[in-house]
C-alpha cells in the first residue's frame, strides 16, 4: 500500500468567505430595511408623501452589493493597526448605509405607489412586509420543531418538560 508523500493542501475557506460576505450582505439589507421601512413610510407621511415608497426596495439590490463589499473586506481592515480607531466608523457607515439611507432615499425621492391611499394607510401597510417576515420564521421554526423532535427508536416521542407525562395526569 503506497502512501501519498504530499499531504492535501489546507482549505483556505476563501469561496466560503466570500459566499458568506454575500449572503450576510443580503441578509443584513433585508432585515435592516424591513425595520428600516416603517419609520420611512411614517416620516415620508410627515413630510407630506403620499402612497408607499418604492424607492427603498429598488434602492435594496445596491444596498445589499455594497454591504457585501464591506463584510467581504473587513477582516483585511481589521488586521491592520488602525483598525481600532476606525471601527467605530465602521460601524457607523454600516448603519447608515443599511438603515438611514433607506429612511432619507424614501423621504427625499419616494417613487410612491398607491399615492391615493389615506393617510396613515401606508404606514400601517408598512408593517406587512415584516408580519410577512415574522410568520414565515415562525412557519420555518414550527417545520423544524416536528422534523427534529428526537425519537428513542421505535419507542414513543420524549416528552416536554412543560408537557405533564400521561400516567401522572391518570393517576390525579
Amino acid at each position: 500500500m503506497k502512501r501519498n508523500p504530499d499531504p492535501p493542501a489546507p482549505d483556505t475557506g476563501e469561496e466560503d468567505d466570500d459566499l458568506g460576505a454575500a449572503a450576510s450582505g443580503i441578509i443584513y439589507t433585508v432585515m435592516f430595511l424591513l425595520v428600516a421601512y416603517i419609520p420611512a413610510t411614517f416620516i415620508g407621511e410627515l413630510f407630506g408623501n403620499r402612497g408607499l415608497p418604492m424607492s427603498p426596495w429598488l434602492f435594496a439590490p445596491v444596498v445589499a452589493l455594497a454591504l457585501a463589499v464591506m463584510l467581504l473586506f473587513e477582516p483585511y481592515l481589521q488586521s491592520r493597526t488602525w483598525w481600532s480607531r476606525a471601527e467605530n466608523v465602521w460601524g457607523v457607515l454600516l448603519m447608515g448605509l443599511s438603515v438611514v439611507a433607506p429612511i432619507v432615499l424614501a423621504v427625499v425621492r419616494p417613487m410612491p405607489v398607491w399615492p391615493s391611499l389615506p393617510p396613515l394607510v401606508p404606514t400601517v401597510l408598512s408593517f406587512g412586509p415584516i408580519a410577512f417576515a415574522l410568520w414565515c420564521v415562525k412557519l420555518w421554526h414550527r417545520h423544524l420543531r416536528k422534523r427534529q423532535r428526537p425519537q428513542l427508536g421505535p419507542f414513543k416521542p420524549v416528552p416536554r418538560i412543560s408537557e405533564p407525562d400521561r400516567g401522572e395526569s391518570e393517576r390525579d
